[in-house]
């Protein structure tokens, strides 16, 4: 799978600078550097998930993920476990608000925040997680927990276990200079 998913993600790799420039982008004399809003709202909307949402909306939930991410300390990691959950949970809190009603922004969330941690989020998706519960199906090990609330929390305990596991091999995969192993692995699960 290496080599097929480093191309597709070759041609990824300029929109995924932008995108995660302009979410961690700071003020320059008082005013952004770039137009953070249009440029994370275009990167979100080519992951199709503002599906449903009109145009306001999706304009109203990119800035509130912007004011979630400018909010976190400038060093703050995802470690342990519970901060990335915790986080994901924030953030969906953020895009309800400011949808107006609650929604299932759990794709979206996971997606906004590897904009801002791209080195350690798992990218929620159907087509990952359906490859993450059969494969949790073949290593024992690595099962899901039943009554797990959060969908979120249930697909990152196995993502983040079997990314463990197979780090030594996602790391021989030539990258052709890619830097975010994370996508590579997300890739591979759903390709």
């Amino acid at each position: 799978f290496g080599p097929r998913v480093v191309e597709s993600l070759k041609s990824d790799a300029e929109g995924d600078a932008a995108a995660i420039c302009a979410m961690r982008s700071t003020l320059v004399s008082g005013q952004p550097a770039i137009d953070r809003v249009a440029e994370i709202r275009r990167w979100l909307t080519t992951y199709r998930v503002f599906q449903g949402l009109d145009g306001r909306t999706r304009t109203k939930i990119t800035e509130a993920i912007l004011r979630w991410c400018d909010s976190q300390e400038e060093q703050a990691d995802l470690e342990p476990f519970d901060a990335l959950v915790g986080a994901h949970e924030k953030l969906m809190e953020e895009c309800c608000d400011a949808h107006g009603s609650a929604r299932d922004f759990t794709s979206l969330c996971s997606k906004a925040l590897w904009l801002r941690y791209p080195d350690v989020v798992p990218l929620f998706d159907s087509f990952a997680q359906r490859a993450l519960w059969v494969i949790s199906k073949m290593e024992r090990d690595v099962a899901l927990v039943d009554g797990e609330k959060s969908q979120y929390r249930k697909f990152a305990r196995v993502w983040k276990a079997l990314y463990e596991r197979y780090t030594p091999a996602i790391a021989a995969i030539d990258t052709k200079g890619y830097p975010y192993r994370v996508r590579v692995f997300d890739r591979i699960l759903w390709d």
